[in-house]
């Protein structure tokens, strides 16, 4: 704390007594501090609750960062998405934060496996923004323990069945190998993959074959917004495939076509030298249309459905790709 400039640090929300110490350091030495994410406003809400204090004059509100001198600034996530919200602060790209040349930044969260891109993008963000970096050493901000404090955790606790738990398999067997060392019986020592479930009866492990069956599930970090990743999967689709608008005007009480089809594409093909697949695309619209009105089964849902799914098959053929089609009939009343 012996920097007079403002000081931003990144650490994981779970780490509950590193941000205890952070906080404590604030107040030895009277710096005010933001909580800056909401997780962690929750998080110091249920500190308080149990006890843990914190001076009012020193825990200021986000709109205070640009005009204290030397505030301290928390920022809390998880894994990648705090690495990334760390890029987007250096970028310019939330609210209430304007990276100077003189801000101190430290990363006070460890790299954990799988997002070592998005951290050196991180750093690379900082650093052409002017940023002045501190990341600190791994082996202090360690989030697990280490072999002894396990083998001090087995000492102590003496359990008669010891399951490793959270990390890859090669951790896990790890974990287990010291418990070995500390006199566990093999046999009482259960690896289990992820859904293996472990029975036990009157204290006595029964079984562990049954098996949970176990599915993805995409999130986006934002709270009932998407809970059946629909909506991240069409982000995927157009992160990769692109997309291609059909629009058409129809006459409500006839059904006939009246204007268009209008063909818009984004990230697919360039239309101007793919005018063939438009023309196809255009009259694959129409016919399906006109047939459905032929055979009086036109709706306006479903006949969307229709062409929606012969489009994206013609472009499957001639493209290898799956764009999202998003047809559109506007039916007029003349």
């Amino acid at each position: 704390m012996n920097h007079d400039t403002r000081i931003f640090v990144s650490v994981y929300t779970q780490s509950v007594y590193r941000i205890q110490e952070i906080i404590e350091c604030c107040i030895k030495h009277n710096r005010k501090f933001v909580l800056y994410t909401r997780e962690l406003q929750e998080r110091i809400k249920g500190l308080q609750q149990i006890g843990f204090q914190i001076p009012d004059h020193l825990l200021v509100d986000t709109s205070q960062i640009g005009k204290i001198k030397d505030v301290v600034v928390l920022i809390s996530g998880q894994g990648r998405p705090l690495f990334t919200l760390m890029s987007n602060i250096a970028n310019d790209e939330v609210e209430n934060i304007d990276i100077r040349p003189e801000d101190l930044i430290v990363i006070a969260s460890p790299i954990v496996p799988g997002v070592e891109k998005v951290f050196k993008n991180m750093e690379n963000d900082i650093y052409k923004r002017g940023g002045r970096l501190q990341i600190l050493d791994k082996n202090v901000l360690s989030m697990h323990p280490s072999k002894e404090d396990l083998k001090m955790m087995i000492f102590l606790t003496r359990p008669k069945y010891y399951i490793p738990v959270k990390g890859e398999y090669r951790m896990l067997c790890a974990n287990a190998m010291i418990a070995e060392e500390m006199g566990i019986p093999p046999e009482h020592i259960l690896l289990l993959d992820n859904g293996q479930v472990a029975q036990f009866e009157d204290g006595e492990l029964v079984s562990t074959k049954m098996e949970l069956q176990l599915h993805d599930t995409m999130i986006d970090g934002k709270e009932n917004w998407d809970m059946a990743g629909v909506v991240l999967k069409d982000r995927e689709i157009l992160s990769t495939d692109g997309v291609m608008i059909l629009a058409i005007g129809v006459d409500a009480k006839t059904k006939k076509i009246v204007n268009g089809p209008d063909i818009q594409s984004r990230g697919l093909i360039y239309l101007k030298d793919s005018e063939y697949i438009t023309s196809d695309v255009a009259k694959i619209m129409e016919e399906t249309i006109e047939e459905n009105v032929k055979n009086k089964t036109y709706d306006n849902l479903e006949t969307r459905q229709d062409i929606r799914d012969k489009v994206a098959k013609y472009l499957f053929k001639q493209t290898a790709k799956r764009p999202m089609v998003l047809p559109v009939i506007l039916e007029i009343n003349q």
